[in-house]
């Protein structure tokens, strides 16, 4: 059963018509690129009730795309979309060395905190640099 979506911008105005409430993200916005005129669909950005429909893989009936849902379509050249695909994988990568340096102030802290060493005690660290490479 297809399902018919109210669809404006980046030139649309309309409705498009997709398989069913079943249908990927990447095969909407593939859909979408057609209607458009494009091959590239990765330059085609969807928005449903102000949620960005990002994850290529999810179906719309996981972002709550219905039969009366409105889409709001968004075009960004090919060169932005992998200019933001490397930002948002720079900004993982930060989060990411931010987490590990976080946890290693947390266990270098508990260890001050102890109190009564022995020769029994054994420690295992892992340092790294900046960049993550084992000191």
């Amino acid at each position: 059963m297809s399902l018919s979506l109210k669809v404006v911008g980046a030139g649309l105005k309309g409705n498009i018509e997709v398989p069913s409430i079943s249908t990927t993200v990447k095969e909407l916005k593939e859909i979408i690129a057609q209607r458009l005129g494009t091959t590239d669909a990765s330059s085609v950005n969807v928005i449903c009730g102000g949620r960005n429909l990002k994850e290529d893989n999810k179906r719309l009936e996981e972002y709550g795309v219905s039969g009366s849902s409105k889409l709001l379509v968004t075009r960004t050249s090919s060169s932005s979309t992998a200019q933001l695909h490397a930002q948002e994988k720079q900004a993982k990568v930060e989060d990411d060395r931010a987490s590990r340096v976080a946890r290693l102030k947390c266990a270098a802290e508990a260890m001050a905190r102890r109190s009564g060493r022995s020769t029994l005690d054994s420690y295992m660290l892992q340092l790294e640099d900046q960049n993550g490479n084992a000191v």
